[in-house]
């Protein structure tokens, strides 16, 4: 989960580099006080839509664990948070650093930019899967948590696979 936070300043990026994005200062969400506004806002009769944008190209374990902790926070039912990505639009600040990174698998007729970590586009590919399959929120959120879960488990080693073929 990205959160756009001012600089005072710019900094240069070596030209292999691409340019500091003002996004990548994070912070953290804490999911009791979404929670408490959310209580607050329907104490007044105000339905909480939460807007979250899930993926972006780097987008991380940690960052996704929070959109969860988040989603689960606003106590909105639906899969669209579990769906939505950011897009660059063209032109924007956005746009150009994700193609300086060279993020980008297609540039026409829309910008469309890849996961740099394979294990990112499995969260959201389980995620589509379980939508797919009709899974609702429920299935649809099991599926986003399993994918996290997989993610932060390591895989067994080919050693240990072959020593429990001896075995079993």
């Amino acid at each position: 989960m990205l959160v756009d936070t001012t600089t005072r300043h710019r900094q240069r990026s070596p030209p292999d580099q691409p340019a500091p994005n003002r996004m990548d200062r994070r912070i953290s969400y804490h999911s009791n006080r979404t929670r408490t506004y959310r209580e607050h806002a329907g104490a007044v009769g105000i339905e909480v839509i939460p807007g979250i944008l899930t993926y972006h190209p780097a987008s991380t374990v940690r960052e996704l664990r929070q959109s969860l902790n988040v989603i689960d926070a606003c106590g909105y039912v639906s899969t669209w948070q579990f769906l939505c990505e950011v897009f660059a639009h063209p032109g924007t600040t956005l746009w150009h650093q994700y193609r300086r990174a060279g993020w980008l698998a297609e540039e026409w007729p829309v910008p469309v930019w890849e996961f740099q970590d394979p294990r990112a586009k499995r969260v959201r590919d389980a995620v589509l899967q379980a939508v797919k399959n009709g899974g609702g929120h429920r299935g649809t959120r099991a599926a986003f948590a399993e994918a996290l879960d997989e993610w932060e488990t390591p895989p067994l080693s080919e050693d240990c696979t072959a020593s429990e073929d001896l075995v079993g």
